[in-house]
């Protein structure tokens, strides 16, 4: 498990210039009521604060070990594939004011409470400023000048992205994003939005999580409420 790469203002102004990706968004609404239950029976047996992130975070997993043509990144225009399927989790810092990552390795294996155990502790660390590699990614961002920012990340992003180099001194991992990447914005209160790719993270794939709300729906031809939440995608169409 690997966690790294600061989401700092002068970092997300150097990640994108005029929109010529190939990115396709995507939507869909779910009833969880179903999951709710489970989430609650799983809390009750093993005591872990599951919730409805992790089951994205196994569900997107899932999703790339079914779909190898997604696990991998480009170099060159040529596919490479990843060995394993990584999920890199977006962790908010001081009051949603940063950004951290948190890559939860071989996610297609773990079990919803191991996927718990993985993130907790971790986005704990980084919320209390005892990861070493944050701080050194944080400081080494705070010491470039903004125009070479552009730069650096782009090339510190195929280092470790593409080629998957070690980069101690920044500390930056290989893969850091891992295979897809997986942020909530359920606890900001927002139901859906539509995420943008950060260039140097290098994945093909961005899932966000919103807020899980009653809403009306139909079923059986009448209308009921069921808790609901938006799930959003974000894919490279190449």
């Amino acid at each position: 498990m690997t966690h790294n790469f600061s989401s700092l203002p002068q970092l997300m102004i150097a990640s994108w210039s005029s929109g010529s990706e190939a990115t396709i968004f995507g939507g869909i609404e779910i009833n969880v009521t179903e999951t709710q239950k489970y989430i609650q029976k799983v809390r009750e047996a093993t005591g872990e604060k599951v919730t409805i992130t992790h089951v994205t975070i196994l569900a997107i997993a899932k999703a790339m070990e079914a779909c190898p043509s997604m696990n991998g990144r480009l170099i060159f225009e040529y596919f490479f594939p990843h060995k394993s399927v990584d999920i890199g989790c977006l962790v908010a810092l001081d009051d949603g004011k940063d950004l951290a990552n948190v890559k939860i390795t071989d996610c297609n294996t773990k079990s919803l409470v191991e996927i718990a155990q993985a993130l907790a502790p971790a986005a704990k660390k980084l919320r209390e400023g005892k990861d070493e590699d944050f701080k050194k990614v944080s400081s080494t961002l705070r010491a470039i000048p903004s125009f070479v920012m552009p730069f650096l990340a782009t090339f510190t992003g195929f280092l470790a992205g593409a080629i998957g180099l070690d980069i101690p001194a920044m500390g930056v991992k290989p893969f850091p994003f891992g295979s897809a990447m997986v942020t909530s914005i359920g606890m900001l209160g927002l139901e859906g939005a539509c995420v943008p790719f950060t260039p140097f993270a290098r994945v093909p794939a961005l899932c966000c999580v919103g807020k899980i709300s009653d809403k009306a729906v139909v079923e059986d031809g009448k209308v009921v409420v069921r808790p609901m939440v938006s799930i959003s995608g974000t894919l490279d169409h190449r």
